[in-house]
Formats: C-alpha cells, structure tokens, sequence
C-alpha cells in the first residue's frame, strides 16, 4: 500500500509499517503526573482498551571512558518515580499536545512533549523528512543543563516500553505478554532508517527512530544500547546547551512485526543488526 521513491517505501494513508502492508490504528493518549511517562491504548468494538503501551524515561547515566575503552557509571540519576514540576495541555485543528517539564535534583531540567497527530503533515528533523499521518504520537523530550563532571563525559538515556491489559482497577493494568525487536535498514545506499517494535495481542506499537543527532548545532550519529530487563539505552554526546529525543510510534493491526525486511523491498534497500529487545526508544539533539 504505497509506493518507492529513491529506495525508501512511502505509504499511502492509512497504512505504514517497513512495507507499508500494515494499518494504523487511532490511539488515545494519556500522560502520568507520577513520572515522565505516557500511556497509548486502542479500542475494540465493546469500546474497551486493549491492549496499554507505556513509554517511561526511567532514567540518566553519566559515563566516562578509561583508557582501555571502558564506560564507567560516573552517576545515575533515577526519574521513573518523579513527578512533573508542570503540566501543560492544548488542542489544535493538527493536533493534541502535552507537555511534562520536571526539575531535576542536579539542576537539569526535563521536558517531554507528546503531539498526538490528527492532521497528516510533513516533518523534518536532523536532516531526514517524515511523514506524520493521523494516529502518529510524536514526542519530543528535551534535557537541558546537564551538569557534567567532565568535558569528556557522555550520557545514556534509559527508556523503558512495555505492555499490559486493562484490569478491574484501570489505574494498575496487569502486565501482557509480549516480543519485540529492533531493525535497522539502509536504503539509497547511505541512508538509514530505525523501527522498532513492541507487539502483542496481535496489536503492535511500532516506533520510527532517526539514528542522526543535532548537539550543539552539528548533525551527529546516536547509537543504540540493549541493557537487559525491558531497558534500551542512546549514548548522547557531551553538549553544552540541550538535547532533544524525538522518536515516532503508532499502534499497528495486520501487522509485519515479523517480517523479514528485503532487498526487493525498495531499490537497493538493505536490512542491518536485527536484535531482540523489550523497549523502544531514540535519541536526537538540537541545539
């Protein structure tokens, strides 16, 4: 259900996927005043959400490198149980928006924003274009003022994704069983794509991520980290002013979590690095 155009599959409305053979479901949205963290749930015919995704910052590593090459855990801030300072919400004719910002114990400060997409539109962002279709939710979290210990010192961003089913009390889900994985994909012979998937119940929350950074205004490659125990980790190079992580993620039905990503896909298109992980997540930077 869509088209190539120089290696990369462009979907028509209504569907995506990496071969745009899946349809996008519309989402609904709620964020926590607990944590940084934001609910996406669907909706079966007796209008019951099924199955929750939840995407939590859960927390900030700041790394040094010996001089054989070692990361060493400099400090370790944990967020999962901190609530915002602020909460700001709004609606749009092209979208609804949340905002979490939360003051950090070391002085930084944290921003998370969540645009549930109602409007198809096109974004830019670290020199790669996306086309955000109804029932995407871009985030955009932010970290600013980090207080690093030393010049050459490098953050890991912990995200955590999981799934579960509504319960009785619709505060506390029940956890779900689920699989996921994350597929890195060249096409045009230089560029690179991230998805990621978490699926259950036959339903799938699917993450577009960007492997390209803006830190202090120049475009840099991020790199992503398997930590174990449902955690995925981007290394984030030392900045000076703010970071900025800016993933995509729709919940998917028919979906091709499974499929094997081909060459005959798209002109030239080549699948990389297919790995087993329980979470999804990115890592950008603006300046």
């Amino acid at each position: 259900h869509g088209k190539c155009e120089q290696g990369e599959c462009k979907c028509d409305s209504g569907f995506t996927g990496l071969s745009c053979s899946s349809r996008a479901l519309n989402a609904t949205c709620q964020i926590s005043d607990t944590s940084s963290s934001f609910t996406l749930g669907t909706y079966d015919n007796n209008n019951t959400t099924v199955p929750i995704f939840t995407i939590n910052i859960d927390s900030i590593q700041e790394l040094s490198t010996t001089n054989n090459n070692n990361n060493n855990i400099e400090a370790t801030l944990q967020l999962s149980n901190q609530p915002p300072s602020r909460i700001y919400t709004n609606t749009t004719n092209n979208y609804s928006y949340f905002r979490l910002e939360t003051d950090l114990s070391n002085g930084a400060q944290l921003l998370m924003e969540i645009f549930q997409i109602t409007t198809e539109s096109e974004y830019s962002f670290a020199g790669q274009q996306m086309n955000l279709q109804p029932s995407t939710t871009k985030t955009t979290i932010t970290l600013k003022n980090w207080p690093f210990q030393s010049s050459s010192n490098s953050l890991r961003l912990i995200i955590t994704s999981n799934a579960s089913s509504p319960s009785p009390s619709p505060s506390s889900p029940s956890p779900s069983s689920s699989s996921s994985s994350l597929s890195e994909y060249t096409y045009n012979t230089t560029k690179t794509k991230v998805y990621t998937t978490l699926t259950t119940q036959n339903l799938t929350l699917f993450g577009e991520l960007l492997p390209n950074a803006i830190i202090d205004g120049n475009i840099q490659s991020v790199k992503f980290e398997d930590l174990g125990a449902g955690r995925i980790a981007v290394r984030i190079h030392h900045f000076w002013a703010k970071v900025v992580v800016d993933p995509n993620y729709q919940i998917l039905a028919d979906s091709e979590a499974n499929d094997t990503v081909t060459s005959s896909m798209t002109d030239g298109g080549q699948p990389k690095n297919r790995a087993t992980l329980t979470t999804i997540a990115t890592i950008l930077a603006v300046a």
